[in-house]
């Protein structure tokens, strides 16, 4: 993060981007929730104990992860990894059973997509895609 000094005013310059994606930490994250009986969103807060990536019952303390269990027990989780609040809020999304990206028709930018999470988190682009299961998702708050 770069800082930009205005007169008295000091302007932050965030690195709009998940960060790096670690598939050992995300993946330990989805194996935690499989591990909650629930149907429906649920909200986890998670952070880093000892090096790993770990879930935090019962507190809000800490990273949100979002997560949604269809009634035929399929998981989609939204897992923020930086959250600038205003100025933007950005994760990686996974899916069981995958995704099926739709354009954003209220921006006239073709790359932008949406993708079916349970969070505010659901824009990605082309391009943002890992694999069959995972995207870096954003919310930039435009």
């Amino acid at each position: 993060m770069a800082a930009i000094f205005a007169g008295p005013w000091i302007y932050a310059v965030c690195t709009q981007n998940a960060g790096w994606f670690n598939r050992a930490e995300m993946e330990s994250l989805v194996a935690q929730v499989r591990q909650h009986q629930f149907v429906g969103d649920k909200y986890f807060a998670w952070t880093m104990v000892s090096g790993k990536a770990t879930l935090l019952p019962g507190t809000e303390e800490g990273n949100a992860l979002l997560a949604r269990r269809s009634q035929e027990g399929k998981l989609t989780i939204a897992i923020i990894t930086r959250d600038y609040h205003h100025a933007g809020v950005f994760g990686f999304a996974w899916s069981e059973a995958g995704f099926s990206p739709t354009m954003d028709v209220a921006y006239s930018d073709p790359n932008r997509l949406i993708l079916d999470v349970p969070s505010s988190i659901c824009y990605t682009r082309k391009g943002l895609q890992i694999d069959a299961h995972w995207w870096e998702v954003f919310n930039d708050l435009n």
